[in-house]
């Protein structure tokens, strides 16, 4: 009851994914506490789940898939993402916790998408293709 209280909003038409639960529960735990990490307040991350179009490959058409948006007002950067040998010991543990994040995603047909550098907000985005 007193623990962490993310708001998570979804739409009704999210399609169906196929994928390895367990990889992807490491995924999307390891994003979201990066997200909850970098704010000073859980109640201001919110994670919205909606269906989105995916191409499904180079000139391929779109195909249905799920789009889960972490939006929270700190700004996760490049810096943090990237590969600095000058980055603190935090910052390098989010880089190599979103690493493993978007491995794990891509091994399952998803993708990590990282926030664009002049946003106010950050939001941190996984797209997962709908099963078929």
């Amino acid at each position: 009851a007193d623990g962490a209280f993310v708001r998570l909003e979804t739409a009704d038409d999210v399609p169906e994914v196929r994928l390895d639960r367990e990889q992807v529960t490491e995924a999307l735990t390891l994003v979201l506490s990066s997200a909850l990490e970098a704010c000073s307040d859980p109640a201001d991350v919110r994670v919205r789940l909606t269906r989105a179009e995916e191409p499904s490959g180079p000139g391929g058409e779109p195909a249905p898939a799920v789009r889960l948006d972490i939006s929270f007002p700190a700004v996760i950067t490049e810096h943090d993402l990237g590969t600095d040998p000058g980055a603190s010991a935090r910052q390098s543990r989010r880089r190599m916790e979103l690493g493993t994040a978007e491995r794990l995603l891509e091994a399952n047909g998803g993708r990590l998408v990282r926030p664009p550098r002049d946003a106010g907000e950050s939001a941190l985005t996984v797209l997962l293709r709908a099963a078929r």
